[in-house]
């Protein structure tokens, strides 16, 4: 079976497992208008909480304690937590939806996998310590920054390793496009992007103005937007061509998330409390400010069409709805991460929030508040005979054969109730 076989085969795969979910995704998207974005729950976790994924298909949620050694295991019907132990101060976690297998990079060069199914565990040697990991479920294979060696890719099936050599130096950041199959790694010592081609494992170096701090792709687009820290600006990169363009932003990006359906870009600006909203089609932005000092994380729910925002010194998450641009605030504890501390369940459209100060996680989503009166009718000159009047007042019904002795529509008395409505 060639390799595109494969590819395709576990393509129809993804999209089968997915499509009940994108069905319940339709459902939920339509939240009655009296539901506000609230906090749910609040789920403690081990010590010092840092990464975390979710599996969609089994609503469970892996947050990595990087103190406790350990691993917890959210269920996202009931909120109540399992621990799993790992290894050595765990950090970086990621998820195959696909094979339910979670996968988790260690400070002690190892990856622990977890069985999904049974909370079992086994590990794969992977080198020196362990940065972002990344998975692609469609070709079932793992990508492990390794901070002096490069990258190392991790096939899921046989767990059989090899290991890249970036020349851009020690990988920083990294994002998939699963459609092209292309990896993209870029350091933040060095002002170049590596393309990795998923089949070949064959690299392409594209220059950048300056050097990369964070990472974001739309893959519809097959654009990637690339944030400068310094020079507080972010490059706009196709896909095919390599051809790229520079959008101002606000102070000191720091992360950067795509939503996939409206094609807007949000770039959390460290130094401004901002947000800019870049229009992925104009490359036009806008500016919106957010609660709490240096918004540090962003994760983007494409089904609500809602924003979340984190703040690195500050109790406060920022959702932004994407159509208005306006903003909630919500007391949650510190989001101390700056590797994805917010995820979003795009089937039941509930955010988690990693709290590295309070030892917890911020659930997030629709609270129900009390639904709006419904509007009064005027019922002045209603009928009271048979059927109903024009009005859809009382029943009522107008007399056939005078236009004058319908008593709603003349100012008539009420009729009785099975004759012909009210006379005059």
């Amino acid at each position: 079976m060639t390799t595109a076989t494969l590819f395709n085969n576990a393509k129809k795969q993804l999209l089968a497992a997915l499509l009940p979910f994108l069905a319940l995704c339709a459902m939920l998207a339509g939240a009655p208008a009296w539901a506000v974005e609230g906090v749910i729950a609040t789920i403690p976790t081990g010590y010092g909480p840092y990464g975390i994924a979710i599996n969609s298909a089994t609503n469970k949620i892996y947050v990595t304690n990087q103190y406790s050694g350990s691993v917890t295991v959210i269920d996202g019907v009931t909120n109540s937590a399992t621990s799993v132990a790992v290894g050595f101060r765990p950090v970086n976690i990621a998820v195959n939806p696909i094979t339910n297998k979670i996968y988790v990079a260690q400070s002690d060069g190892f990856i622990t996998v977890i069985d999904g199914a049974s909370n079992s565990t086994s590990t794969i040697a992977a080198g020196s310590y362990r940065g972002r990991i990344l998975v692609n479920p469609v070709t079932n294979k793992i990508y492990v920054m390794n901070r002096s060696e490069g990258l190392t890719v991790i096939d899921g099936a046989t767990n059989s390793t090899i290991t890249l050599e970036m020349i851009n130096g020690n990988p920083d950041t990294i994002v998939l496009n699963p459609v092209t199959n292309k990896i993209y790694v870029a350091s933040d010592n060095y002002n170049t992007l590596t393309e990795i081609d998923g089949v070949s494992n064959s690299t392409t170096t594209v220059a950048l103005g300056d050097i990369a701090h964070a990472i974001a792709i739309n893959p519809v687009t097959n654009k990637i937007y690339v944030a400068h820290y310094f020079s507080n600006s972010i490059s706009v990169i196709d896909g095919i061509t390599h051809n790229t363009t520079m959008v101002a932003v606000g102070r000191s990006p720091e992360d950067v998330e795509v939503n996939q359906v409206t094609n807007k870009i949000y770039v959390g600006n460290y130094d401004d409390s901002s947000v800019t909203v870049i229009d992925g089609v104009t490359n036009n932005t806008i500016t919106v400010a957010v609660s709490g000092r240096y918004p540090t994380v962003i994760a983007a729910n494409s089904v609500t069409n809602k924003i979340y925002v984190g703040s690195y010194f500050d109790d406060y998450v920022t959702v932004i709805d994407g159509a208005s641009n306006s903003t909630t605030t919500l007391a949650v504890g510190r989001c101390y991460s700056y590797l994805g501390g917010i995820e979003v369940n795009p089937v039941t459209n509930l955010a988690y929030v990693v709290n590295s100060v309070n030892n917890t996680v911020t659930v997030i989503g629709d609270t129900p508040t009390a639904p709006p009166a419904p509007a009064l009718r005027s019922q002045s000159k209603c009928n009271q005979g048979v059927g109903n009047g024009s009005e859809g007042c009382d029943p009522g019904k107008s007399h056939l054969l005078n236009p004058f002795g319908s008593n709603d529509e003349s100012g008539g008395t009420p009729g009785k109730p099975g004759r012909m409505g009210g006379n005059k």
